[in-house]
C-alpha cells in the first residue's frame, strides 16, 4: 500500500480505475478471453451482468438452490424474478420447467448458477432462446463460451479470493464498457437506457493488486486447491455421503454431499468438534421480500440434505471427518 499512498494523493485513483485496476483486467481478459470488469463484490459483479443482459422489468428465472444475494442482484437490477425448481440431484435450475416457461413466454430471461463449481452443459441453457446471465460465484476459472455476461466471486471462501469482490466479464467491449460506467455512479446519456440504477461498486486498487497477483502468479495454487477439493469429496464418499453431482469434475469451493439428515449431521458434528455447514439453503427458506417475487413450486426437500463438509482438511482431519458421519447415521 505504501507504493499507493503518491498515486492517492496526487490523482486520487484509489478506487478511481487506476494501474491496478486495468492490470487486473488485462490479466483476467488474457485468462478467460473475454472482456473483465472487477468490481466491489460478487453481488456486484451479477448485478451489473443483469443491467447489461435485461431490460428492467424482464421476468427472470433464478433457481430456489442459491444464496439468496442471487435474488438481491435480480431486484436490484430492477427485474422480476421468477423462482424456479432445481434438481435435487445436481442443484441446477431445472432445464424442463425453463423451457415450459420461455416457451409461453413465462420468463424472458434466466439466471444460471453453477452450485459450488458444479460443471454443467451450458449449451443447453445458450438453446433456450432467452437472454442469460451465469452466476458462477466461487467456480473459477470455469469459463462457459458463450455472449452472455459471466458473474464470479472472490469472497474469502472462494477459488480465488481478494478477502471480498467479484467481476464480471462480457463478450464485447461495449458491453464492459456500459457496465464499469454503471459502476461508477455514471448517469449520462451513454449509459443503459433501460435502468435507472448506478452505483459505486469500483474495486479498490489493493484488492485489485491482490486480484492481479492472483491471476498472474498463483493459478497453479488455485488448480491444487481445487484438486485437493475434489480428492476430498471422493473420499468424504466413502461415509454415508454423496458429492453433488457434476462437483468432482468440476471446480468446487466447497465439499458440498448430500446425507441422510444435513441438520441431525451438523448438530452431531458440533458435539464432535467438527464444522459441519450448511452452508446454502434453498431460496424461499430466508426469504425478505416476497412480494417482489413469483414462485413457481416450493422446492425439493432433497435439496435440504446437502451439507458442506471442510474443504481444507488434512489426511487425518478428513479421516476423522469420515468417523463421525458415519457415527451419525449408524
Amino acid at each position: 500500500m505504501q507504493a499507493q499512498i503518491p498515486l492517492i494523493e496526487t490523482k486520487g485513483q484509489q478506487t478511481n480505475f487506476g494501474p491496478n485496476f486495468w492490470n487486473a483486467k488485462r490479466a483476467l481478459d488474457e485468462l478467460l478471453k473475454r472482456q473483465s470488469l472487477p468490481v466491489s463484490t460478487g453481488t456486484a459483479a451479477l448485478q451489473l451482468g443483469c443491467q447489461v443482459a435485461f431490460q428492467r422489468g424482464t421476468a427472470v428465472a433464478v433457481p430456489d438452490f442459491t444464496m439468496v444475494a442471487t435474488l438481491h442482484a435480480v431486484v436490484a437490477a430492477g427485474c422480476k424474478p421468477i423462482i424456479v425448481p432445481c434438481d435435487p440431484d445436481s442443484g441446477m435450475v431445472n432445464l424442463k420447467t425453463l423451457q415450459e416457461l420461455a416457451k409461453w413466454g413465462g420468463i424472458q430471461g434466466a439466471v444460471v448458477v453453477s452450485p459450488f463449481g458444479a460443471t454443467f452443459d451450458h449449451t443447453a441453457y445458450e438453446a433456450l432462446g432467452i437472454r442469460l446471465v451465469y452466476d458462477l460465484a466461487g467456480a473459477f476459472p470455469m469459463a462457459p463460451s458463450t455472449k452472455w455476461p459471466v458473474a464470479y466471486s472472490c469472497h474469502a471462501t472462494k477459488n480465488i479470493s481478494t478477502r471480498e469482490g467479484g467481476f464480471v466479464t462480457f463478450a464485447t467491449c461495449r458491453e464492459f464498457e456500459e457496465a464499469r460506467k454503471l459502476s461508477c455512479f455514471s448517469l449520462d446519456e451513454t449509459r443503459t437506457a433501460t435502468t435507472i440504477h448506478a452505483g459505486n461498486h469500483k474495486m479498490d486498487e489493493a484488492r485489485c493488486q491482490d486480484l492481479f497477483c492472483a491471476v498472474k502468479y498463483g493459478m497453479e495454487g488455485i488448480h491444487a486447491r481445487i484438486r485437493n477439493k475434489r480428492r476430498l469429496a471422493r473420499f468424504y464418499a466413502s461415509s454415508n455421503a454423496t458429492p453433488l453431482v457434476g462437483l468432482l469434475d468440476g471446480f468446487p469451493s466447497l465439499c458440498v454431499m448430500k446425507v441422510p439428515d444435513a441438520q441431525r449431521l451438523q448438530d452431531f458434528g458440533e458435539m464432535k468438534g467438527v464444522t459441519f455447514k450448511r452452508y446454502y439453503h434453498p431460496l424461499l427458506s430466508d426469504m425478505a421480500f416476497r412480494e417482489k417475487i413469483e414462485v413457481i413450486a416450493a422446492p425439493s426437500p432433497d435439496l435440504r440434505r446437502f451439507i458442506a463438509f471442510p474443504s481444507d482438511a488434512t489426511d487425518e482431519q478428513a479421516l476423522r471427518v469420515v468417523e463421525v458421519v458415519k457415527e451419525a447415521f449408524a
